[in-house]
């Protein structure tokens, strides 16, 4: 759409029904932008690449997340029976620093093929580490 010679952008819009990567989501920015896609939005799909650490697969992580404060407003919906937009979300096993994101021959098939839309939210959080590490 243009307003008087601008262009608006619409996440509402742009996002509808789009099948969306979150890199990051496990973050502060990265969870924020998820409660927001999944309230805001009518996304199809929110695949959420995470890493398994210690003893939690991804799936597991996701899981803890989702049951966050930060998602109250959309449990609430999902109790009342308005709707339950947790179903959208799916964990996808992988590592941004690995060669094809670390994902398995399914999952990147399944991200090659469904994936409409990247969200990069992810960082790495050692402030003091060297530029090379960084950059990787």
């Amino acid at each position: 759409r243009h307003f008087q010679g601008t262009m608006a952008f619409s996440p509402r819009e742009a996002l509808a029904g789009a099948t969306v990567l979150l890199t990051g989501g496990l973050g502060f920015l990265g969870s924020v932008c998820l409660e927001q896609l999944l309230r805001l939005t009518e996304v199809e799909k929110a695949y959420l690449l995470v890493r398994g650490k210690k003893h939690l697969t991804a799936a597991q992580r996701v899981e803890n997340l989702l049951r966050l404060p930060l998602f109250h407003q959309l449990h609430d919906e999902a109790r009342s029976g308005r709707r339950n937009v947790f179903t959208k979300v799916q964990a996808v096993e992988g590592d941004l620093t690995l060669p094809g994101l670390g994902l398995s021959a399914g999952d990147a098939a399944a991200v090659r093929n469904e994936v409409t839309v990247i969200i990069h939210c992810a960082a790495d959080i050692d402030l003091d580490a060297p530029i090379q590490k960084t950059l990787k």
